[in-house]
Protein backbone atom coordinates (compact mmCIF):
# COMPACT_ATOMS: atom_id res chain seq x y z
CA UNK A 1 0.00 0.00 0.00
CA UNK A 2 1.62 3.20 -1.11
CA UNK A 3 1.17 6.59 0.46
CA UNK A 4 1.12 9.97 -1.27
CA UNK A 5 4.86 9.82 -2.01
CA UNK A 6 4.51 6.61 -4.02
CA UNK A 7 1.60 8.10 -5.99
CA UNK A 8 3.79 11.02 -6.97
CA UNK A 9 6.65 8.75 -7.97
CA UNK A 10 4.38 6.73 -10.28
CA UNK A 11 2.73 9.72 -11.97
CA UNK A 12 3.53 10.41 -15.60
CA UNK A 13 5.97 13.21 -16.35
CA UNK A 14 4.43 16.56 -17.16
CA UNK A 15 4.14 17.17 -20.90
CA UNK A 16 6.78 19.53 -22.29
CA UNK A 17 5.28 22.71 -23.62
CA UNK A 18 6.45 24.05 -26.91
CA UNK A 19 7.71 27.62 -26.77
CA UNK A 20 5.21 30.22 -27.89
CA UNK A 21 5.80 31.40 -31.43
CA UNK A 22 7.03 34.96 -31.64
CA UNK A 23 5.32 37.37 -33.96
CA UNK A 24 7.64 38.49 -36.75
CA UNK A 25 9.34 41.85 -36.45
CA UNK A 26 9.92 44.21 -39.36
CA UNK A 27 13.21 46.04 -38.74
CA UNK A 28 12.68 48.33 -41.74
CA UNK A 29 9.65 49.92 -40.03
CA UNK A 30 11.63 50.22 -36.78
CA UNK A 31 14.52 52.02 -38.49
CA UNK A 32 12.15 54.22 -40.51
CA UNK A 33 10.34 55.25 -37.31
CA UNK A 34 13.62 56.07 -35.58
CA UNK A 35 14.78 58.15 -38.56
CA UNK A 36 11.47 60.02 -38.57
CA UNK A 37 11.39 60.63 -34.80
CA UNK A 38 15.05 61.52 -34.29
CA UNK A 39 15.02 65.08 -35.73
CA UNK A 40 11.65 65.83 -34.14
CA UNK A 41 12.77 64.72 -30.71
CA UNK A 42 16.11 66.52 -30.97
CA UNK A 43 14.49 69.78 -32.01
CA UNK A 44 11.38 69.79 -29.84
CA UNK A 45 12.21 67.81 -26.70
CA UNK A 46 15.99 68.36 -26.58
CA UNK A 47 16.28 64.93 -25.05
CA UNK A 48 19.42 63.15 -23.98
CA UNK A 49 19.90 59.64 -22.68
CA UNK A 50 21.98 58.53 -19.74
CA UNK A 51 22.98 55.04 -18.70
CA UNK A 52 22.61 53.28 -22.06
CA UNK A 53 25.98 51.65 -21.41
CA UNK A 54 24.33 49.82 -18.50
CA UNK A 55 22.11 47.79 -20.82
CA UNK A 56 23.37 44.23 -21.14
CA UNK A 57 24.25 43.03 -24.66
CA UNK A 58 21.92 40.00 -24.54
CA UNK A 59 18.33 39.53 -23.44
CA UNK A 60 16.97 41.91 -20.84
CA UNK A 61 13.69 43.06 -19.37
CA UNK A 62 13.36 46.83 -19.26
CA UNK A 63 10.60 48.14 -16.99
CA UNK A 64 10.42 51.95 -17.30
CA UNK A 65 7.85 54.25 -15.73
CA UNK A 66 4.90 54.97 -18.02
CA UNK A 67 4.06 58.65 -17.65
CA UNK A 68 3.05 59.60 -21.18
CA UNK A 69 1.53 58.08 -24.27
CA UNK A 70 4.81 58.99 -26.00
CA UNK A 71 6.94 56.79 -23.74
CA UNK A 72 7.11 54.03 -26.36
CA UNK A 73 8.41 56.54 -28.92
CA UNK A 74 11.04 57.88 -26.54
CA UNK A 75 12.28 54.34 -25.91
CA UNK A 76 12.23 53.53 -29.60
CA UNK A 77 14.30 56.67 -30.15
CA UNK A 78 16.95 55.91 -27.54
CA UNK A 79 17.09 52.16 -27.25
CA UNK A 80 20.10 51.03 -29.30
CA UNK A 81 18.61 47.70 -30.46
CA UNK A 82 15.49 46.33 -32.06
CA UNK A 83 13.22 45.41 -29.17
CA UNK A 84 9.78 44.08 -28.38
CA UNK A 85 7.14 45.70 -26.22
CA UNK A 86 4.54 44.01 -24.04
CA UNK A 87 1.24 45.69 -24.94
CA UNK A 88 -2.38 45.40 -23.90
CA UNK A 89 -4.68 43.60 -26.32
CA UNK A 90 -6.77 46.78 -26.79
CA UNK A 91 -3.84 48.47 -28.56
CA UNK A 92 -3.29 45.39 -30.72
CA UNK A 93 -6.92 45.37 -31.83
CA UNK A 94 -7.15 49.15 -32.41
CA UNK A 95 -7.14 50.04 -36.13
CA UNK A 96 -4.40 52.69 -35.83
CA UNK A 97 -2.15 51.58 -32.98
CA UNK A 98 -2.56 47.95 -33.97
CA UNK A 99 -0.47 48.44 -37.09
CA UNK A 100 2.58 49.60 -35.15
CA UNK A 101 2.11 46.93 -32.51
CA UNK A 102 1.88 44.15 -35.08
CA UNK A 103 4.84 45.42 -37.13
CA UNK A 104 6.95 45.57 -33.97
CA UNK A 105 6.14 41.96 -33.15
CA UNK A 106 4.86 42.98 -29.74
CA UNK A 107 3.90 40.52 -27.03
CA UNK A 108 0.16 40.99 -26.57
CA UNK A 109 -1.28 40.52 -23.09
CA UNK A 110 -4.78 40.33 -21.65
CA UNK A 111 -5.18 41.87 -18.22
CA UNK A 112 -8.63 40.60 -17.28
CA UNK A 113 -7.23 37.17 -16.36
CA UNK A 114 -3.89 35.37 -16.22
CA UNK A 115 -2.49 35.19 -19.73
CA UNK A 116 -0.24 32.15 -20.08
CA UNK A 117 0.21 32.68 -23.82
CA UNK A 118 1.63 36.16 -23.20
CA UNK A 119 3.95 34.81 -20.51
CA UNK A 120 5.19 32.12 -22.88
CA UNK A 121 5.73 34.66 -25.68
CA UNK A 122 7.66 36.97 -23.33
CA UNK A 123 9.79 34.06 -22.18
CA UNK A 124 10.41 33.04 -25.80
CA UNK A 125 11.53 36.58 -26.68
CA UNK A 126 14.01 36.59 -23.82
CA UNK A 127 15.16 33.06 -24.67
CA UNK A 128 15.81 34.27 -28.24
CA UNK A 129 18.15 36.92 -26.80
CA UNK A 130 15.85 39.87 -27.41
CA UNK A 131 15.23 42.83 -25.13
CA UNK A 132 11.66 43.17 -23.86
CA UNK A 133 10.07 46.40 -22.63
CA UNK A 134 7.24 46.14 -20.13
CA UNK A 135 5.56 49.29 -18.82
Amino acid sequence: MGGPASAIARSAPAPRRRPAPLAPQHPLFHHFSRALLRPLFKAYFRMRAEGLEQLPPGPCLVAPNHVSMLDWAFLLYWFPRLTRFVVHRDYYEHPITGFGVRVNGAVVVRTDRPDLAAMRAARAALAAGEPLILF
